[in-house]
């Protein structure tokens, strides 16, 4: 199994995230989240698994990769960094075989490739609300304010206990997916040419 192979348990509940590892991702509000969460529910066995960036920034005392791990090591709990497992580039397949939610609260996104990746594979994301998100998931899934570490920590925590919830949105993300083909992108493309007179 892939988890078996990246050393996370088989039975953790694994939030991740994939992208590069820049400020705009807001990776910090998912780590005081993570953490939060794994203060309140100590018997919970979970993860935070990110995937991206390169192994040499978070050697680098001036990037953000390693003001990261400052920040983890800086909140003192008690197994947290070894709860948050930084995997740098992987494909998109061995991401999605690992993780039960994908958490993007990205201040901004032109599309969101790693959601539409993560829907297709059933997985229910945590996405910031806007309006580019909500036309990805179409509004099916968790919405927070990426400003609001408390937004966040409540919907991985609504996660976090329900796996029928975890269920019935991993079930409508793989539904929501099934119209992103190329045929239906290019018949959109064609309306929207005729549409707006550039024919």
């Amino acid at each position: 199994m892939v988890r078996d192979w990246l050393g996370i348990p088989r039975d953790a509940l694994i939030f991740g995230f994939s992208g590069r590892i820049v400020p705009v991702k807001n990776i910090e509000a998912i780590i005081d989240a993570f953490a939060a969460l794994t203060e309140k529910y100590p018997e919970k066995n979970i993860y935070f698994a990110v995937f991206g960036g390169n192994r040499e920034d978070f050697t680098d005392e001036n990037s953000y990769s390693y003001s990261l791990l400052n920040r983890i090591q800086k909140k003192n709990i008690n197994e947290l960094s070894e709860k948050i497992k930084f995997f740098g580039v992987y494909f998109p397949q061995t991401i999605m075989s690992a993780i039960d939610i994908l958490v993007q609260p990205s201040f901004y996104e032109s599309w969101g490739l790693a959601v539409t990746e993560a829907m297709a594979c059933g997985i229910p994301v945590i996405v910031s609300d806007n309006p580019i998100m909500k036309e990805v998931t179409k509004n099916g899934q968790r919405y927070i304010d990426p400003s609001d570490a408390s937004s966040l920590e409540r919907a991985m925590e609504e996660f976090l206990l329900s796996p029928d919830l975890r269920q019935e949105l991993g079930n409508n993300a793989y539904e929501d997916t099934l119209d992103y083909n190329w045929s239906n992108s290019f018949l959109t493309l064609i309306e929207h040419i005729r549409k707006f007179g550039l024919s």
